[in-house]
Parts: C-alpha cells; sequence; structure tokens
C-alpha cells in the first residue's frame, strides 16, 4: 500500500505520537509512507524523534506554513479551517493530484473537519481518511460537558463530512462519540471506527534515579502535571492547591514546553516563591523518550485536572497507566468519563482548590488506595499501546482500500 500521511504541526501527540507510531507499523507491514507537513513542523524537535524511529527520516512533503486565525468563535474557526482546506488543495495540484498514492490518511481533521464538510475534498476524488481526537456536539446529551450554541451546526457539518463520497472512514479515539453516531443513528455511521488512544512510555526510569536526577527529596509527595503546557491544562488549579496544603512534603512537577500565557503565569511572585522554596519544580522545555520516563518514574500522581473546554481524550492518562500511577482528574469530558469507568483514579472540578488538595493529600496519606488506583489505571493502558493504536489504524486502512479496490474492479468490469 501506497499512504500519504498528513500532519501539519509538531506540537502535542500529534507527530511525536501519533504519526511516529503508525510510520513505524506502515514500515513493519511493507506499505511505503510519504508524510505531509509545514516547514514548522519539519523543524520541530517531534519530527527528529519521527525521524530517529527504525524506518528513519520518511519522504516528506513540506508546504509553506499556515496563517491561522488568532481569534476565538466559529466564525474565526471557520476561517483558519478555510486557510488549511487551500493550502492542502494547493499541495495536491502541485503533487500531481497525489494520485501515486492508494489512500490519504489525515492525523488530526480536527483542524480542518469543517471546511471539508462546506467545501468538499481538498483532494479532488483521492480517497482519503482521517482521524478525529476531539469532537464536540455529543457531549451535552451523553452529559459529558455542557451545551454549545453550535452543536446543531457541527452536528449538521459532520453529516455533510460522512456524505463525501471520497471519505472512506473516520477513525475516532472517543468510544462514547462512535455509540452516540451509531445509535442516533446518523447516515452513513458506519464510516466511522473507533481506534484506542495511546500513550505510552518506552521505559520507566527507577524512583531514585529519577529523584536524584530532578533534585527531588526521596520522601516527597509528588504531582505531576505533562504536556505541553496552556491555561487548559490546568496549571493555576494546580498550583494553588499545591500552595494551600502545610507542609513541605507535597511538590507540583510541572513538565513540558509553556505558551506565552503560562509562562507569565509561572513567573509571578507566588509562583516564584514557590520554585525557591521547591513545592513547585518547572521544566519548560520539551521531552524526548529518556526523560519521559523520568519524569513519570519521579511521580507519585498524575494530574488532568485540565479547564477551559479542553473535554477530550489525554494521552498523559494512559502514559500514567504505563507507569502505573492513578490519576487526579477532571470530572467532566472524555477523561472524566473514562477515569470513572475505570475506576483510575479521583475526578473533581479542578477549579475547586479545597477538593482538589484535598484528593492530594487523600492519595498522599493512603498508600492502598493509590496502588489500587494505580493498577487499574495500568489495567486500562494496557490495551492503549502504540502497537495497538498503528495496528488498529493499519487494520482500518487495509480494510478500506481493498473495498476500493473491489469496488473499482467491479466499476471496469460493468463498464466493458
Amino acid at each position: 500500500m501506497r499512504l500519504l500521511i498528513v500532519e501539519l504541526e509538531g506540537e502535542g501527540h500529534n507527530m511525536v505520537l501519533y504519526t511516529r507510531l503508525l510510520l513505524h507499523e506502515v514500515d513493519r507491514r511493507g506499505w511505503s509512507a510519504t508524510l505531509l507537513t509545514t516547514e514548522s513542523g519539519r523543524l520541530h524537535p517531534a519530527f527528529d524523534i519521527v525521524a530517529a524511529g527504525p524506518q528513519g527520516s520518511p519522504d516528506t512533503i513540506v508546504i509553506p506554513d499556515i496563517d491561522r486565525a488568532g481569534a476565538f468563535g466559529s466564525f474565526a474557526l471557520m476561517l483558519s479551517q478555510i486557510r488549511v482546506w487551500r493550502a492542502l488543495r494547493k499541495a495536491s495540484h502541485t503533487n500531481g493530484g497525489f494520485a501515486e498514492y492508494d489512500l490519504i490518511y489525515c492525523i488530526n481533521m480536527d483542524k480542518f473537519e469543517k471546511a471539508f464538510a462546506v467545501m468538499g475534498s481538498p483532494f479532488g476524488q483521492r480517497p482519503f481518511s482521517g482521524m478525529l481526537t476531539n469532537p464536540k456536539f455529543h457531549r451535552a446529551p451523553l452529559r459529558l460537558g455542557p451545551r454549545s450554541r453550535a452543536d446543531l451546526l457541527y452536528k449538521a457539518l459532520f453529516k455533510r463530512l460522512l456524505r463525501l463520497s471520497e471519505l472512506k472512514c473516520l477513525t475516532v479515539i472517543d468510544e462514547p462519540f462512535r455509540r452516540f453516531c451509531m445509535e442516533a443513528p446518523l447516515p452513513h455511521a458506519e464510516k466511522i471506527q473507533a481506534v484506542p488512544d495511546v500513550g505510552e512510555l518506552v521505559k520507566l526510569e527507577a524512583r531514585d534515579s529519577a529523584r536524584r536526577r530532578f533534585d527531588i527529596p526521596q520522601n516527597a509527595f509528588v504531582v505531576l502535571l505533562y504536556g505541553s503546557l496552556s491555561r487548559r491544562k490546568g496549571v493555576g488549579e494546580l498550583v494553588r492547591a499545591v500552595e494551600s496544603i502545610d507542609g513541605d512534603d507535597v511538590i507540583a512537577l510541572v513538565a513540558g514546553r509553556a505558551d506565552a500565557e503560562t509562562e507569565a503565569l509561572l513567573s509571578t511572585t507566588e509562583c516564584r516563591a514557590m520554585r525557591e522554596s521547591g513545592s513547585l519544580i518547572v521544566l519548560n522545555d520539551f521531552h524526548d523518550d529518556e526523560a519521559e520516563s523520568a519524569l513519570f518514574g519521579a511521580a507519585d500522581v498524575v494530574w488532568l485536572g485540565y479547564v477551559g473546554g479542553a473535554y477530550g481524550s489525554s494521552g498523559v492518562l494512559f502514559q500514567a497507566g504505563s507507569a502505573g500511577l492513578p490519576v487526579i482528574a477532571m470530572e467532566l469530558g472524555l477523561i472524566g468519563w473514562t477515569v470513572r469507568e475505570h475506576d483510575a483514579g479521583i475526578t473533581l472540578d479542578p477549579q475547586d482548590t479545597v477538593r482538589v488538595s484535598d484528593a492530594i493529600k487523600r492519595l498522599r496519606d493512603d498508600r492502598e488506595l493509590r496502588s489500587q488506583y494505580g493498577e487499574n489505571c495500568r489495567h486500562l493502558a494496557q490495551r492503549h499501546t502504540g502497537a495497538g493504536f498503528a495496528g488498529a489504524v493499519c487494520r482500518v486502512l487495509e480494510t478500506v482500500v481493498s473495498c476500493s479496490t473491489v469496488s473499482d474492479q467491479r466499476h471496469e468490469r460493468g463498464r466493458t
């Protein structure tokens, strides 16, 4: 099979995790793959991690960076997605309509699927598939999040997307969303296939050495917040809760590349005082596999108290399970649903400082409860491995191409 993989950005899990795993599995199966990304995606450290994989640096089509809308709201979102659509259409025209590929697979369609629904496929009649990581309109009916004024519009656009004949399948990492679409039922919902989200540690560094690496006392209780650091990760909420706890044994370990807003937060007088006292450790950087293994090895519990509309999945949840760690998580969204479904930790309102500090103290003081949650989280993560994710995606894509080939052959026989 000849596959074109579209991933325009290096930030987050999409390049360093989903794309890397898929390229590895494609290589293992003996397929060929080309990666389409932007100039900034090609220069991001995540691409270097992809290139360091067993398949080596992938064949790559690099397009100019795309000017995204800086404002919020449905109109600004659509403008941003139309810019992406136009960039993909130009890339398709420049590269002969991508006719040499059997299938185009878009890693993160959340960035442009609404423009596809309105304007059709930018790839012409080439078959394509993609992955949605963060659908929204099902959340209120399933009590996973608040109702939005745009829910009816987004549902209508999604139904238009499913009607595109060039769209052969849509993989999702949100099992409740797939159930919702099948039970509604939405026309063409059979195109939706669930695959397991992934968050797997390559290895786990021993606790003692991991803590020495970060100069963390061995007897401290460490709450890890990991990933791209933005307001939605609940950085401020965690810091306030840790600051409110008496004593000096609880440490917030905040690790990841911070945006400007989060850098400003972590530079406030309060945060500087916590850093000086040792109750807050900030590692503002992009972390490779070795650093990840040390961060999770040093932790006792993982923070998933996301705020501000972050209702989708989280690979960090499954990384926590890979390390056998319990979580403190938001009660809404797919994260809250998954944690409760598997009894993998405590769910709460992250903005309730008292509840958050009580949850931290409860897990600190109850080793048996901490161990029980950790084992449940480990069991949850066993299905959400890199091999499990990439294998599931490739099986779906293989089926799609096989069915398309059979359909084309029947069409040709009909013409003769």
